[in-house]
């Protein structure tokens, strides 16, 4: 009969594999699930919202061209931190034609997104956001910066850019579009 007790280092194991499995499982769902992921956060979405949330998590390029006041920046805030929170040590540049105009992203984090959601507080480590220096960092080790899109920026490295353009862009020497905000991978 002793032979089948476990000791106390198989039940931790046990009870710490369970655990894993368990946040494996929700993680592997949130990530297919990016939307639904927001609900948990406290963010509400719209319907093309939330559409276009989850083709920025399945596209490796991906591009909103939208009048001003559509919401660009904030749903560009609220990729960047599903995506930090999902995938551990991601690291994000958001650029621009400025500094200001690419603190944009981390002040609607900051401004919009962390006042409304305590579990968003509790996944960000700390919120730097300054002329010169501006960063979010997480606690799983995922990072969102800003840099001007120049010369200057050439020694930042990422796994996501999303670059900021502003004003009138001539796209196919036809077209004139107001903003853009382009997501790259």
């Amino acid at each position: 009969m002793a032979a089948n007790k476990k000791t106390e280092e198989q039940i931790r194991q046990e009870k710490t594999s369970l655990i894993m499995n368990t946040v494996a499982k929700r993680a592997s769902y949130y990530r297919a699930n990016p939307h639904r992921f927001a609900e948990v956060l406290g963010i509400h979405l719209k319907l093309f919202q939330k559409i276009l949330l989850v083709m920025m998590f399945y596209n490796y390029f991906f591009m909103y061209i939208a009048s001003r006041g559509q919401g660009k920046s904030w749903l560009s805030a609220v990729f960047c931190v599903i995506r930090c929170i999902l995938y551990p040590h991601t690291q994000i540049v958001c650029s621009s034609g400025t500094k200001g105009q690419a603190n944009i992203v981390l002040l609607k984090i900051q401004d919009d997104l962390m006042k409304n959601s305590a579990l968003l507080r509790s996944e960000i480590e700390k919120c730097n956001i300054g002329q010169n220096d501006a960063a979010i960092y997480f606690k799983n080790g995922s990072w969102i910066k800003t840099a001007v899109s120049s010369d200057n920026a050439r020694g930042m490295r990422a796994n996501i850019l999303i670059n900021k353009l502003s004003g009138y862009i001539e796209i196919y020497n036809c077209n004139r579009v107001k903003s853009v905000e382009v997501l790259l991978y």
